[in-house]
């Protein structure tokens, strides 16, 4: 039975935000009015996650996230935004927050990301006792466009990094949401060729067109390529898509307040927000991610960059 706390000033803010957390099954939600009262009661619950607003007296969201990641680094923080608060944002999501819903989209979003967040949590505290010997692992995969098998592989590739990081879930939640949300671009806009802006304008017939696809000429056909490398030190992860790729340079602001609102803006706002360093290929068909170990202080180093050549065929990248 999953446990929620819903942090807000506003009375009816909470009942919209718990409304939509209810509709998990066997959810059980309960509520405070600012930061302290928050702390006061994650104390005593067992929670499984806190959803808190920014904008609060006495204790605001930035500092409850503050204070969670400090005490209880295990607890995930999911930020409801405002318009206008798109920099306390960022703010929130480098502190560790594991992700944001902006509050008019509350019905439609808060319970389907909550329960991402959720089974990625219950994922990262199994581990197996041969695993936790493993020390350094890199692979590649080659995947059909299928949603449930990216999302597969996003998991088991957030648990090889908690297996060799042995660090708080936390982090690997974040890498795990930026993996997903890098695997899910690369099918539906890359390979797929959806255009973001249908999403923004009719969800339903953007929905539509995804089924279709999948099963259509020449999409159907395309894959991705994943590879990646995990030492002690880093997590490297590669992903390709076979479609017509697009200008890196011509990509938004991912921080700005028009991406933080889209629904369809902020995949590339959490990759961000949750790796060191992401880059694309001229052809902007290939993002690579880089997340470093947060208590390593080994930099990685031009010998580590060489020892890990990814070819797709037409030539080496060292990543």
């Amino acid at each position: 039975m999953p446990r929620f706390l819903v942090v807000d000033d506003s009375s009816v803010d909470r009942t919209l935000a718990g409304g939509a957390l209810g509709q998990i099954d066997n959810a059980e939600v309960h509520f405070a009015h600012d930061g302290i009262s928050a702390l006061e009661q994650v104390a005593l619950l067992n929670l499984d996650l806190v959803v808190t607003d920014i904008h609060m007296p006495r204790l605001d969201g930035l500092q409850l996230v503050q204070e969670l990641t400090r005490k209880y680094p295990w607890l995930p923080v999911i930020v409801m935004t405002a318009q206008g608060s798109e920099d306390l944002v960022i703010q929130a999501l480098e502190l560790a927050a594991a992700g944001y819903v902006p509050k008019r989209r509350l019905i439609q979003e808060l319970a389907t990301t909550a329960e991402r967040i959720l089974s990625n949590a219950d994922n990262d505290r199994q581990y197996s006792r041969v695993g936790q010997r493993l020390k350094h692992q890199k692979a590649t995969f080659i995947l059909e466009n299928d949603v449930t098998l990216l999302v597969s592989l996003s998991k088991q590739l957030r648990e090889v990094v908690h297996t060799i990081w042995q660090c708080d879930s936390l982090p690997i939640l974040r890498i795990g949401m930026a993996l997903e949300e890098a695997l899910i671009n690369a099918c539906y806009h890359g390979n797929l060729e959806l255009d973001s802006k249908l999403r923004d304008d009719d969800e339903e017939k953007y929905q539509q067109l995804q089924r279709q696809r999948v099963h259509q000429r020449p999409y159907s056909q395309r894959r991705i390529t994943v590879s990646y490398e995990c030492t002690k030190q880093f997590f490297r992860c590669v992903i390709r898509d076979e479609g017509a790729g697009f200008n890196p340079e011509r990509l938004p602001d991912p921080f700005s307040s028009e991406s933080l609102e889209r629904p369809s803006g902020r995949g590339l706002t959490l990759i961000r927000a949750f790796t060191d360093e992401v880059s694309f290929n001229d052809h902007g068909n290939e993002i690579t991610l880089l997340v470093r170990r947060p208590s390593a202080t080994i930099a990685v180093t031009d010998h580590e960059q060489s020892a890990f050549p990814i070819d797709f065929g037409e030539k080496a990248f060292s990543v």
